[in-house]
């Protein structure tokens, strides 16, 4: 039996319908028609990360995610870290990570959840 890859994997077959196999940013952003390093940036965080709300924070390169439970953050800092050397590496540019809890989502950024993202096909 494969181990689910996230809590919305619903089959057990090791992917959540929306956690694509991972790729480089550079691929991504290969793929991206018609848009910017940022779009598509936010886009592979929103597929790494099955879907969670993702956006853009005051910062120019701070980028935050929620909806994470403090048991998921390492992992999920974990599985952006090859994205975050990517974009270093590639654009020159530090990717901040900052993360909400789903208590504090509720109740300070529940626009967040029906807020729609803008989606970039990858």
């Amino acid at each position: 039996m494969t181990k689910p890859c996230c809590e919305r994997d619903t089959d057990g077959d090791g992917n959540c319908p929306i956690h694509p196999e991972l790729s480089t940013i550079e691929e991504d952003i290969a793929r991206c028609a018609m848009t910017t390093e940022r779009d598509a940036i936010l886009e592979v965080i929103r597929r790494r990360d099955c879907g969670r709300p993702v956006r853009w924070a005051s910062n120019e390169w701070t980028v935050e995610v929620f909806d994470v439970a403090k048991v998921d953050r390492l992992s999920l800092r974990k599985s952006l870290w090859d994205l975050f050397t990517d974009v270093r590496k590639h654009f020159g540019k530090q990717l901040s990570l900052v993360t909400h809890t789903p208590e504090d989502t509720d109740a300070l950024y529940v626009w967040a959840r029906t807020e729609p993202a803008p989606r970039v096909k990858l």
